[in-house]
C-alpha cells in the first residue's frame, strides 16, 4: 500500500450497494484498498485490527444498529473520518450524527454527481452535510422542536424497533437486554416524547421524517 492509498472500511448490509459505491469512488478518485462487513459486530472488530484512513457506514446493518456504537466509535478513533451512506432519513438521523462529530451523512437517493462531490470533500477530510441539514442545524429550529432529539443513542435504538412493530421480548433477543431494561427505555421514551402508545410514536416518526 502506498502512502497515498486509501484504507476505507465499508459496512452496509447490501453487497450491490458495497460493490456499486466501491466502484463509483474507486472510478474517480483511485483505487482504494477496501475492508467490507455487514454487521455491528465486524465493525469493532476490523477497526480493532486495522488501521483505516476512512469508514463509510450505512445506519441499520444485519445484526444491529449503528446507533448502539457510533458514539464509542468517534469516543475511540477521534480523528477517523466517518460518512453515514443511508436510506435513513436525514432530518431525524443526520442533527445526530452531527452533533456525535461525525464527518458527512450523504442520502444513497443521491444523484451520482452528488455522491461524487459529497465523498471529494470526505476525503479531503472536510464535513459533508445536506444545505437543508445545515440550515436547520444552524437555526436549531428542528434540535430545539423535535423531540426524537431528546432520546439518548440506546433509546433511540429502542425507538426504532417499537415503531416496526417488536414486541419487548424481540427486542430483548436483538438488543441482548433484560425485559425490565427494555420496558424502562419504552417508558423513558414515552415519557420523553410526549406520548403513550405505539400510534403516537409512530405518527411522532412520520411528522419528523417529512416536515
Amino acid at each position: 500500500m502506498t502512502v497515498n492509498t486509501k484504507k476505507i472500511l465499508f459496512a452496509d448490509d447490501h453487497v450491490i450497494i458495497r460493490r456499486g459505491l466501491k466502484i463509483l469512488l474507486d472510478n474517480n478518485f483511485g483505487k482504494s484498498n477496501w475492508f467490507e462487513v455487514d454487521r455491528t459486530i465486524e465493525v469493532l472488530q476490523a477497526l480493532e485490527t486495522n488501521e483505516f484512513t476512512h469508514v463509510i457506514l450505512d445506519i441499520q446493518l444485519l445484526d444491529n444498529s449503528i446507533l448502539d456504537i457510533i458514539a464509542d466509535i468517534r469516543n475511540n478513533y477521534p480523528e477517523l473520518p466517518i460518512m453515514i451512506y443511508t436510506m435513513c432519513n436525514e432530518d431525524i438521523y443526520a442533527p445526530r450524527m452531527y452533533n456525535l462529530g461525525i464527518n458527512g451523512f450523504l442520502s444513497k437517493q443521491c444523484t451520482e454527481i452528488n455522491t461524487i462531490s459529497a465523498f471529494n470533500n470526505f476525503f479531503k477530510n472536510q464535513k459533508y452535510f445536506s444545505d437543508y441539514v445545515l440550515e436547520k442545524l444552524i437555526c436549531g429550529e428542528k434540535t430545539q422542536k423535535n423531540p426524537i432529539q431528546k432520546l439518548s443513542e440506546r433509546e433511540f435504538s429502542v425507538l426504532q424497533l417499537l415503531v416496526k412493530g417488536l414486541t419487548i421480548k424481540e427486542m430483548c433477543v436483538l438488543l441482548n437486554l433484560k425485559k425490565t431494561t427494555v420496558a424502562t427505555y419504552k417508558a423513558r421514551i414515552m415519557e420523553k416524547t410526549g406520548t403513550d402508545n405505539i400510534v403516537d410514536l409512530v405518527r411522532l416518526m412520520d411528522v419528523y421524517a417529512n416536515t
